[in-house]
């Protein structure tokens, strides 16, 4: 009992961790579509879309342009499974490398799967005569290129993550997020008047909920247990993670300062100029020579 116990303990503080941050796909949609911002490069945040046509994603459910730099934090859950899974099988393995060698086979079948799991259950679900296909689409789908309208933040993840900058890691705990969310939120008031549509969006949740934990929550250990395998077949010694954290709190931060300021302030030469003039202590108004 003690454990069933706390296990219910850690989903109610993820549930709050997760649902805290998100934001409802389909309140206050037109207000939010008018704001919408413009796609931003990994390099400058105040980039604009140079209008460059992007790669079309074919999907059961309509194309998407897929772009490097697109932002993960207005990405739907089909969007993220679909780009994600095309960049991951685009990705070339540098000569020698022998952990990408390794890794990159694996981590694309890996993707591949788990995209086609996801398309098979949604469809599944959006061909059923039993269910409202709008409710399904905009759920899994969003709306324009599979966008949401709402900027959504992940705890953990950089806000201006994109396809091309994100690792896996990220990634998973983004999709994670976006099923966590869709699973637990109160049914949106503009369904209670139509049956069918609560029927609907309650079966989104339930399929929501199977593929977080089924399929996603799995993939954590699997990434882990793929790192040291390449690790091992490239003949690199990775540390323990809980070795490294322990060996990071050791060291005082002042000693980091001081190493900061080896780097960065003292000069390598005698007659090396310093990149800024040292600033004089404050010694108090009346005791100023």
């Amino acid at each position: 009992m003690l454990y069933i116990h706390k296990d219910k303990m850690d989903h109610n503080q993820k549930k709050e961790e997760f649902a805290g941050t998100a934001q409802e796909i389909e309140d206050d949609v037109q207000q939010d579509m008018t704001s919408e911002t413009t796609e931003q490069t990994t390099t400058t945040s105040s980039r604009k879309d140079t209008g460059v046509p992007g790669i079309q994603l074919k999907t059961p459910f309509g194309d998407i342009e897929y772009k490097p730099d697109l932002k993960l934090s207005r990405a739907s859950i089909m969007q993220l499974i679909n780009c994600y899974t095309y960049r991951l099988n685009k990705q070339q393995v540098q000569v020698d490398n022998k952990w990408q060698e390794f890794a990159y086979p694996q981590l694309q079948k890996m993707f591949t799967g788990l995209s086609e799991i996801f398309t098979q259950a949604v469809l599944e679900l959006y061909n059923s005569e039993e269910y409202d296909k709008e409710v399904v689409l905009i759920n899994f789908c969003g709306y324009k290129n599979f966008k949401l309208p709402l900027i959504v933040q992940t705890p953990g993840v950089h806000h201006r993550a994109t396809y091309s900058s994100v690792n896996v890691r990220p990634f998973l705990k983004t999709i994670e997020q976006r099923l966590m969310y869709l699973s637990t939120v109160k049914t949106p008031a503009r369904y209670k008047d139509d049956e069918k549509k609560v029927t609907t969006f309650n079966k989104v949740q339930v399929l929501a909920e199977s593929l977080r934990t089924k399929y996603v929550l799995p993939l954590h250990e699997s990434w882990k247990k793929l790192c040291q395998d390449a690790a091992d077949f490239a003949g690199i010694v990775v540390e323990p993670h809980e070795r490294v954290v322990e060996q990071r709190r050791r060291v005082p931060a002042f000693l980091n300062r001081q190493r900061h300021r080896a780097v960065t302030n003292e000069p390598d030469q005698p007659n090396q100029q310093r990149r800024g003039p040292r600033r004089q202590p404050y010694r108090g108004k009346f005791n100023q020579e």
